[in-house]
Parts: C-alpha cells; structure tokens; sequence
C-alpha cells in the first residue's frame, strides 16, 4: 500500500464514531493507477443505509388517455421538475408537471418536422439539455429532434451513422450528449478483417462531435446473420457511465472490475468487489426458452419457425454475469445492478422477466466516488430505473397486466449534493 493510501485508511478509521463501521477494502497503487479492492463488508453503518420512497407515479389502465401509456422507452427531469416521458409506441413524448399533471404532448408519428419515426426494437431516448430544450434520437428518420421548452418544433441535426450504428445514449453532466456507436463491418468490406469497435462520443446539442471518450469491444447478446438474429443469453457485456466530473466509468461484466478514465482518456482507477462466478443452470435455461416461446407466440410467429427459432439463435453462456447496468448516483456514487438467475425468480416474476432486454435485479450496490462500497439499495420489484438526478429515481414500473407506469422514487438518507 502507498503511503498516500495508509493515510487514507487511517483518516476513514479515525472518523468512525462509536457504532460506524470502518471500511475494509484496500487501496493501493500500480503504475500510477489507483487500485480500490473492496471486500463485502458495508461501509454503511446500521441504521444508516439508503432507502426508497415512492413519490409519485404516473398513469393508468383505462382512464384519461394522457395518463396512458404504450411503451415508455424513457423519462427525465427538467430543470423545474417537470417530467419528460418518451413513448416509443405512440412516438411522442409527453410532458408532465412536477406534480404528475399532464401538461402537453411532444411530436407524434412521421418523418416531417416535429414528428418522430418509429425507434426500433421499441427503444428510445429523451434528452433534456441547456435551457431545457428537449432531445430525442430519431434512428428511423437519422436525426435527433429537437424542441423548445413550451413544445414548439426547433429542428433538427443529422445522425452521421458513418461514424457508426447508435447503440444506447446517456446525458452527460455539461449539458452534451454522450452517444455510444458501434462501428459495423460489411463483408467484402476495406474494413472487414478489423474486428468491429464501439466507441462513446460526446455531442454538442447542434450535433457535432466534440470528444471519443472510449473506445471497447461490442458485447455479443445479440448479433445478426442475413436479418435474423442470434441470442446468447447472460453472456458478458460493457457497461459504461458518465460520471459527474466529466470520467468515465467502463466495466465488462465476466468480472466485478471497473475502470475509470479521465476526461483525457487515461486510466486512473480500477474498482473491484467480490464475485463468485455461478454457472447457468438448467433450470435457467429452461426459464428462458418459455419465456421466448410466449414472445414468438405473442408476435404471431408459426410453431415451427419459432421452434427452429428457439434451437438454432437462442444459446447459453456458461457463467452468469457479474452485474448488469451501472448508474450515477447522488454525490458521484456509482450504483451497480445485480443480476438475478431465472432459476432465483418466482413464476409471478418470471412472467414479468424479459430476458432479452434486461437480467438486472432490485437489488444494487452502491459505491462512493472513490469506489468504496457503502451498501445496497433494493429498487421494487418490475421496476426499471432510467435516471438518478439528485435525490431522485426516474423510472418505469410494470403491474401484473404488465401496464406500465412512470415512477419517481425519493432516495431517504443523507444524499446532499
């Protein structure tokens, strides 16, 4: 351990009081990176863990159709608190006060100004930048629409999908948009023998490149061949986060180790917990496939294409995944999902599981800035976070009849900014 490190230590020691529990991992440096390996003590004491309270939520079965939605691919906070909801089904976001009151409806179906196209596979982003003009990625028509805060149309700016297929999108804490790409190679291609890359550029909010911040290898959940694609279930993927100070926080999930990397690039820390890898199962395996079986039946697939489906495109890894998404917290904490085996669900959970979307579990570690771990926070149950934004959680909850809601949880604890 580096002198700076057993100073470090000894100051978290001498600031317990009476009760608190000191923290137990180690830090230690290696070639100038620094190196936190946590053990699976809680730094938290008890008493003191985070909690969450439901604050509000928002929508309904059969009532007023503002209130309805069809597939919330997105929410997020304004500057004032309104609550920006991004329905990828009825292509439209819709626009809330801070106290859950339906105030307008943003866009609409089409390809003309102001309109949204179709996403795909259901998926979407809302955006809210400086001076709350709102954003949404349009992969359908190549663009990303934009907004003025009262819901006028303010133009739009070109996707460049030379640079690469957009992956997945997050907010970056100056007001740019960070997009992850994945570069695509084609057979007969210049390219075609360098293995394809993603990599995570930030965006001006007019659409210009303004910085690569990180460049790594795709995962493999899905791939395509001739159109149709290829699942391997709970093999490892990249997770990645923007932080608030600009780093970013990159980790493959076939172990509980992520790197952090200055606004330059360079890696400076790596932060480890405990993990003990566990196998999938059987059992999971054949949670998964009925799981696909009613998704093909559902979208109307013949018995026999989907069974062919089923034995030839839907295969196993051998491991579980370390963890699932990671997303910032208040003070710069950084949460990080389980994931939870099919084999582990109750069937009334199994019937709300998607598991070609998402393996994450209720259950989530968070970590300080520096990569100590505090303790866990249990999210409930069909809930699926989208957002942290101070001392609040945006995201969507599923019922039984599996409608789905937007939900604001209130974090409980000493979380001052």
């Amino acid at each position: 351990m580096s002198k700076a490190s057993f100073l470090f230590v000894l100051t978290a020691l001498a600031a317990c009081g009476p009760g608190e529990r000191p923290w137990t991992g180690t830090i230690t440096d290696s070639a100038g990176v620094q190196i936190v390996a946590n053990t699976a003590q809680r730094l938290w004491p008890d008493g003191a863990q985070w909690t969450l309270v439901e604050e509000l939520r928002i929508g309904t079965i059969d009532e007023e159709p503002e209130y309805q939605f069809g597939q919330i691919a997105w929410l997020t906070p304004g500057s004032d608190g309104r609550i920006y909801v991004f329905d990828s089904q009825g292509q439209h976001v819709k626009v809330f006060s801070p106290d859950g009151t339906y105030e307008r409806t943003i866009g609409g179906p089409g390809s003309g100004p102001g309109e949204i196209g179709q996403p795909q596979g259901g998926q979407g982003f809302v955006f809210v930048g400086p001076g709350d003009t709102v954003f949404v990625p349009d992969l359908s028509n190549q663009r990303v629409d934009r907004w003025a805060p009262d819901g006028t149309e303010a133009g739009s700016f070109r996707l460049n999908l030379e640079q690469g297929f957009p992956v997945s999108w997050q907010a970056a804490p100056n007001g740019a948009i960070a997009e992850q790409t994945r570069h695509l190679n084609f057979a007969g291609g210049d390219d075609a023998a360098d293995p394809p890359q993603d990599v995570v550029l930030l965006l001006t909010t007019d659409g210009a490149v303004s910085d690569t911040v990180v460049t790594f290898p795709p995962g493999e959940s899905i791939k395509f061949s001739g159109g149709i694609p290829d699942w391997t279930i709970y093999t490892p993927e990249t997770a990645w986060m923007m932080t608030g100070t600009g780093h970013v926080l990159l980790g493959t999930s076939d172990q509980y180790r992520i790197r952090e990397y200055d606004g330059s690039g360079a890696l400076i820390r790596i932060i480890t917990m405990p993990y003990e890898r566990r196998l999938v199962t059987e059992r999971d395996q054949r949670a998964v496939l009925a799981f696909f079986e009613t998704l093909f039946k559902d979208q109307g697939v013949p018995a026999t294409i989907a069974q062919r489906l089923i034995d030839n495109n839907v295969h196993f890894a051998e491991y579980l995944p370390a963890f699932g998404r990671m997303v910032r917290g208040p003070n710069n904490t950084i949460w990080v999902q389980h994931v939870r085996a099919a084999s582990d669900m109750s069937d009334e959970q199994l019937k709300a599981a998607n598991f070609i979307e998402d393996i994450g579990a209720p259950a989530w570690d968070v970590l300080d800035a520096e990569g100590r771990y505090l303790g866990v926070v249990t999210m409930p149950d069909r809930f699926a976070p989208r957002v942290i934004v101070g001392e609040k959680i945006y995201g969507v909850w599923r019922d039984e009849l599996d409608v789905q809601y937007a939900v604001v949880l209130r974090i409980e604890g000493t979380v001052e900014e």
